[in-house]
């Protein structure tokens, strides 16, 4: 990863054995990429992004993007959700991501309920579930 690309996000999170134990992160900013290097590679990538709000919408939890550089490009990726995101920057990854919630979220708000599958009311409930309106 470059760096010189992500030293503007970075803080030192020490001692974590899971990213999902981290609930109170003192004045950070709306996004920082944190490298948890004393993690086995199956539980989590080596650089996290962590969320916090997402267009108008402030979270109630952090949402947590892992972080690649490849090529030229980076991506950030959220398992839970199923989006990713990328761009020449970090921030342009991180902004593609927030576009890509905010459009699915926007589709499913607009849908009405009776006219949903199975699988979509279950999506809107989750995205439901992390946003604060």
């Amino acid at each position: 990863m470059k760096n010189e690309e992500i030293q503007k996000y970075e803080f030192q999170l020490s001692k974590l054995s899971c990213p999902s134990s981290i609930f109170a992160l003192p004045g950070q900013s709306l996004s920082s990429v944190s490298k948890f290097t004393n993690l086995p590679h199956n539980i989590a990538s080596p650089d996290i992004c962590i969320i916090k709000s997402i267009g108008k919408y402030s979270l109630n939890r952090y949402l947590f993007l892992d972080v690649n550089y490849e090529d030229g490009m980076f991506f950030v990726e959220n398992r839970e959700f199923n989006l990713w995101g990328e761009g020449d920057s970090l921030d342009q990854a991180i902004n593609s991501f927030k576009d890509f919630f905010l459009y699915d979220l926007k589709s499913y708000l607009n849908t009405p309920e009776n006219k949903m599958d199975y699988f979509a009311r279950q999506e809107l409930k989750k995205y439901k579930s992390i946003i604060i309106t």
